[in-house]
């Protein structure tokens, strides 16, 4: 009976902490930079190139040249497992290029931006910042979609980084 009554007891305060603080869900904003070893123009082509990612589950839906719409499957998402997601990117040529969801069947909002920051002659610092609101309310929510997130990010860093210098490679004589 002890047992029951200290369990009653855990979930209502849950409950509680739940109801009481509905910032649990949004993530911080997350930032995550790396030194890529190729030109603005070469990063920048390659964030674009980054959109039809069959790897990543990525495909591009449209494109104005001056914004694309993105259809992305996000997989084993914490707490809500595989997420669908649609982003709308605007690009500043070889400066950035900013995204924000246009729709998701689980998450509330997000939004972020590349920044390349060019670093000498023939190099660059790729800042990729985001923040997304999941809509999960359970404690420490933050905390773990924080960490998702910035796992997340650097593997798709990696990514750009890898087709940005290779192209680099490739334009070599």
């Amino acid at each position: 009976m002890l047992k029951v009554s200290a369990l009653k007891i855990a979930l209502s305060a849950l409950v509680v902490l739940t109801v009481a603080s509905p910032g649990f869900a949004k993530c911080k904003a997350v930032t995550e930079t790396l030194k890529i070893d190729a030109t603005p123009q070469a990063v920048f082509q390659a964030i674009q190139g980054y959109r039809t990612s069959t790897l990543h589950h990525r495909k591009l839906v449209s494109y104005d040249g001056k914004s694309a719409v993105v259809d992305e499957q996000l997989e084993g998402v914490p707490v809500l497992g595989n997420v669908h997601c649609t982003w709308v990117e605007k690009e500043v040529p070889y400066q950035r290029i900013d995204y924000t969801m246009m729709k998701s069947d689980k998450f509330v909002s997000g939004s972020g931006s590349y920044v390349i920051v060019p670093n000498g002659s023939d190099s660059v610092i790729l800042e990729l910042s985001t923040e997304v609101d999941s809509g999960v309310k359970i404690p420490f929510a933050r905390e773990i979609g924080s960490v998702a997130a910035r796992k997340d990010m650097k593997l798709r860093l990696q990514s750009i980084k890898h087709l940005s210098e290779t192209a680099r490679i490739a334009q070599k004589p």
